[in-house]
């Protein structure tokens, strides 16, 4: 079955080649026709006219398209050079991009060094000041040990000189109440 339709497919495909040839042979004849008409009716200056208006018709179809060719070309080096000075900008926009990231970095590199030694600044007065209290708390301890270390020898030999007093006076009347009793 599959033969027979490509068969058929085959037949109408010549048929139509056929119809095809016969038409282009009919046109051959029909142009000749008229250039032998034209010829007889008007002579030969016509059928040349004709013959220099197919050259002109022609010159100008060759003309028209090399014409073509040409723009065509000059619009394919137009897109090179937009294409070329695209990638220039591009490359011109990626250096500058990265100029700027660079820069930023060391912006940041800065900032980050000045915040970072104004923080180690303000540690070493915290402890500057610290330490400063810190002697001057030990200082005041210090003083403190000493005025009561000064108070407390003063206390002890006032102590200490009332207990002589009180000693030698019970020593005293001891001496008088044994004197006293005869021993």
């Amino acid at each position: 079955r599959e033969d027979e339709m490509s068969s058929a497919h085959q037949h109408r495909m010549d048929d139509m080649k056929r119809e095809m040839e016969t038409l282009l042979e009919g046109e051959r004849r029909s142009k000749e026709r008229l250039e032998q008409r034209l010829t007889m009716k008007f002579g030969d200056d016509m059928a040349t006219a004709l013959a220099q208006a197919e050259d002109k018709a022609s010159k100008a179809q060759a003309q028209l398209a090399a014409n073509e060719a040409q723009e065509i070309r000059r619009a394919e080096a137009r897109e090179a050079r937009y294409l070329e000075r695209e990638t220039e900008l591009r490359a011109a926009l990626d250096i500058e991009r990265q100029d700027a990231i660079e820069q930023m970095k060391k912006d940041l590199a800065a900032h980050s060094a000045k915040v970072i030694a104004e923080a180690d600044a303000r540690v070493h007065r915290a402890k500057k000041d610290a330490q400063a209290e810190t002697e001057q708390i030990q200082h005041k301890m210090d003083t403190l040990r000493n005025t009561n270390h000064v108070e407390a020898m003063a206390t002890e030999r006032e102590l200490r000189s009332k207990y002589d007093t009180k000693e030698t006076e019970l020593r005293g009347q001891l001496a008088s109440e044994v004197a006293g009793m005869g021993i």
